[in-house]
């Protein structure tokens, strides 16, 4: 059974959960309430011990707009009635699932626990923190892969000029599978074809701001005669540059806030392979510099 918000048969203006909806409503409005992200789910099969306990302290405790938090391995420990090497052990846990990471900055005599995205993500910062977010990226593990330049042809003939810079990391089934690969018993049952563990990888489109086309691909656009093709994103063309290409993609968002069509088209292009597989495969719409 499916429930949702009018699930209350006998009465649909007054649905089930609603005394939840207030009190919900409160905490919000007092600032004392945590919001997990769905996408956790994926990593239960692989938190099967109680560190997923200190996952949810780190959540309850944490900023709310940077998700970090200060709390010495002493403390920690105090609060969820373990040792210091347990905690010690759960965090090493967490940090390998790439569900946090822990430093300690110059100021705090504590380390910081940062709480990492779960999901692949478009970041677009400011050109102000274009370079603290490259620098975050890195050290939460994420890894360069390359360059996307992309034109986006919408149905009212206005065109998009974006540029991306692709981060991936990998993803909790890659962690699990290297662990069965080191012969982790608890694990080695589980069944890895499941289609709940979660994605391979994860990526974190960086957008560049005020990005502008070259003036050759301007010319090139403006000319016309574009040789597009079908393809997974769209129609699309490329433009062969010498040391990147350009994606072409026609009538692909009508709404141009649609992150969720553009991140699909981005994560088709998240990897090396990805790229030299599509440039092979599609080099009949190539446009040549």
């Amino acid at each position: 059974m499916k429930f949702n918000e009018y699930n209350n048969p006998a009465n649909p203006d007054q649905p089930r959960g609603f005394i939840y909806k207030q009190w919900k409503d409160y905490k919000k409005k007092i600032g004392r309430y945590c919001l997990i992200p769905n996408e956790i789910i994926q990593y239960l099969p692989l938190l099967n011990g109680p560190e997923l306990n200190l996952y949810m302290f780190y959540a309850i405790n944490a900023d709310n707009t940077f998700g970090n938090s200060f709390y010495s391995i002493e403390t920690i420990a105090q609060e969820l009635n373990v040792s210091a090497k347990t905690i010690n052990n759960w965090n090493n846990k967490l940090i390998d699932l790439g569900l946090i990471t822990r430093v300690q900055p110059i100021e705090h005599k504590s380390a910081e626990a940062q709480l990492l995205p779960l999901t692949s993500f478009i970041a677009r910062p400011s050109s102000s923190n274009l370079e603290r977010t490259r620098n975050q990226l890195e050290k939460a593990n994420y890894k360069i892969t390359d360059d996307l330049h992309l034109v986006i042809f919408h149905k009212n003939n206005k065109l998009t000029p974006l540029k991306f810079t692709i981060y991936y990391r990998d993803g909790p089934s890659t962690v699990k599978d290297n662990q069965i690969k080191r012969g982790n018993s608890k694990l080695s049952n589980r069944n890895t074809d499941s289609k709940n563990e979660g994605p391979k990888w994860l990526i974190a489109a960086l957008q560049e701001p005020n990005y502008e086309l070259s003036e050759t691909d301007k010319n090139i656009i403006n000319k016309g005669n574009i040789p597009w093709k079908n393809h997974e994103s769209g129609q699309v063309a490329w433009i062969d540059h010498k040391n990147y290409f350009t994606l072409l993609i026609k009538n692909y968002i009508e709404n141009e806030n649609d992150d969720a069509k553009l991140l699909d088209t981005l994560c088709s292009f998240a990897t090396k392979n990805d790229i030299l597989k599509f440039r092979k495969n599609y080099c009949h719409c190539k446009i040549r510099v």
